[in-house]
């Protein structure tokens, strides 16, 4: 991993990565129950000394920090960088609940391209056909107006 200062990654740079890293993650693992010692990824001292050399800007009591989530082969290493909360000093933890909101959104239609490359998913098709939480939609809601958000679903708020 090259850190020079002409390469190194920003801290909103680094969030978006740690994000679509972490909301990967949660989609990977959380397919199938699995016991401690099928999901967790064991990485080397150096694998682990680069991840936390990337992360060094986030170790700080006086700034929102940081998740970050591996995944190979159906297993993950997590670890928390930071804090979760400044005003009350709690630190983050892997299993912190981390609003991500509309930033997951690049990554949602970056997965669906993918899928669409590999002729497992079609733009024109129904969403209902592949997504169980909107099968109760009685008009087609194709998968293109999910991407583009044309579907006319109201936000979580």
């Amino acid at each position: 991993l090259d850190q020079s200062p002409n390469k190194r990654i920003s801290r909103a740079g680094m969030s978006v990565i740690c994000t679509m890293v972490l909301v990967a993650s949660v989609m990977l693992t959380s397919c199938a129950p699995k016991t401690d010692s099928d999901t967790v990824l064991a990485l080397s001292a150096d694998e682990i000394a680069i991840i936390d050399a990337v992360f060094s800007d986030w170790v700080s009591e006086e700034a929102p920090g940081g998740v970050v989530a591996v995944v190979s082969n159906g297993k993950s290493y997590t670890h928390a960088y930071g804090m979760a909360n400044l005003e009350t000093g709690t630190p983050l933890t892997p299993e912190s609940r981390l609003h991500v909101a509309s930033i997951s959104k690049q990554f949602t239609a970056y997965a669906a391209a993918l899928l669409i490359n590999e002729g497992k998913l079609d733009l024109s098709s129904k969403a209902q056909d592949y997504v169980e939480e909107v099968q109760q939609i009685e008009e087609p809601l194709l998968v293109e107006q999910l991407i583009q958000h044309t579907s006319g679903l109201r936000d979580q708020y």
